[in-house]
């Protein structure tokens, strides 16, 4: 109910747009109620595995923090390079630093949803490399910081207990390691993310940037990447709450029969 309350909230700030020439806090207030209502509407299951039931120490609370540092900035940078070299144009790198907010002009109501996923945004400039981070693109950041998050955290423990019953770490744990590394960064790691800017910087890929710059695999990769990073993240981190439950349940009928 709280949920589609916000949700009317922000789509009649979206209407009242169109009468003023106030954009920035109507924006601002149709976009936070908007997200904030898909939040609520997210179950609270979700809320209970990637954050209240997990241990917040060093290991979650610092891979959250980076890899959210890590999406705002270099997943808009990468898309953005992307786009330019796609188009065959030579990027320079200089030294330049800016910031600054703003937002869209107010789209016809068939896209609202592009509006609000849009509009505010922060840009940044590091050089000839402009990062944009939109209420989508922050709204993903933070679920995929909570899944990342919680998926170290419970691989460690999970090693932890494999030890403890002298298990081979590498055949209980190779699958979900390998997802949570090839889940990150929105489909993309951190290593596939770096060698894609150092390369397109280096002029060694151009040949092939013309191929995946098309409007359509740019909107297909920008809002449906990250939604396949979450669902290969949540399918990753059931799986090792299931090795976990299985071994601590082991450990624990070991332990009241010895």
């Amino acid at each position: 109910m709280v949920a589609f309350v916000l949700y009317l909230i922000s789509f009649t700030t979206y209407v009242i747009t169109y009468e003023t020439e106030a954009l920035i806090p109507f924006s601002v207030i149709s976009s936070f109620a908007f997200w904030i209502g898909v939040g609520l509407t997210i179950p609270t299951s979700f809320y209970y595995t990637t954050f209240v039931k997990v241990k917040k120490g060093l290991p979650y609370l610092l891979t959250m923090s980076t890899y959210l540092l890590f999406h705002v900035l270099l997943y808009g940078i990468f898309y953005n390079v992307i786009l330019t070299e796609g188009l065959g144009q030579k990027i320079l790198f200089y030294p330049f630093f800016s910031l600054g907010f703003g937002v869209a002009v107010p789209t016809s109501p068939p896209l609202f949803l592009y509006w609000v996923s849009t509009s505010p945004g922060f840009w940044t400039f590091i050089g000839p490399f402009e990062s944009d981070t939109t209420p989508y693109s922050l709204f993903v950041g933070i679920i995929l910081s909570l899944l990342l998050g919680a998926n170290v955290v419970t691989l460690l423990k999970l090693r932890t207990l494999i030890k403890d019953v002298k298990k081979s770490l590498l055949t209980l744990t190779a699958i979900p390691t390998l997802a949570i590394v090839s889940g990150t960064s929105c489909c993309l790691s951190l290593p596939s993310i770096v060698l894609y800017v150092i390369g397109i910087a280096s002029g060694s890929i151009y040949s092939i940037l013309g191929i995946i710059a098309s409007p359509i695999f740019f909107a297909l990769s920008y809002y449906g990447l990250p939604l396949a990073s979450v669902a290969l993240l949540l399918v990753n981190l059931r799986d090792m709450n299931r090795w976990t439950r299985k071994i601590e349940t082991y450990l624990a009928v070991k332990g009241r029969s010895s």
